[in-house]
């Protein structure tokens, strides 16, 4: 994989991006320096020739780790804004796993996340069966 100037451009930009939205106080400054982090990192991943799950991945990662500071800044805004990011990560972390399962078959990483999908299945069968949901 050859390096170009338009990774290294977008991936720089996602990283000032990332910086800043850390250190920033604001949840409004925060939230438009995270969606700029994000759509870098989109395009970074996309320009590098990564697969959609690994972006997907990335964007839980960076919501989850943006959230927990937010949460901890007294202004009622910013925990707001936390609590919808963490519980957003979080909530992308599995469909995330799902296609990283797709784009890799074949590998222990594809045995991991296969495991993982069937075990979640099972999970949620198990839970609809005790609970009685259709």
């Amino acid at each position: 994989m050859a390096i170009s100037g338009s990774f290294v451009l977008f991936l720089l930009v996602a990283l000032v991006g990332f910086v800043l939205t850390m250190t920033l106080r604001s949840w409004v400054a925060k939230l438009i320096l995270f969606i700029v982090t994000l759509g870098a990192v989109a395009i970074a991943t996309s320009v590098a020739g990564l697969a959609a799950g690994w972006s997907m991945l990335i964007n839980a990662v960076l919501a989850i780790v943006v959230g927990i500071p937010s949460v901890r800044i007294k202004d009622t805004g910013s925990k707001v804004f936390g609590i919808i990011l963490i519980v957003v990560g979080i909530a992308l972390v599995f469909p995330a796993i799902g296609m990283l399962g797709i784009d890799t078959p074949g590998t222990v990483w594809g045995a991991i996340t296969d495991s993982f999908r069937q075990g979640w299945d099972t999970f949620a069968d198990m839970l609809r069966r005790v609970f009685g949901a259709a």
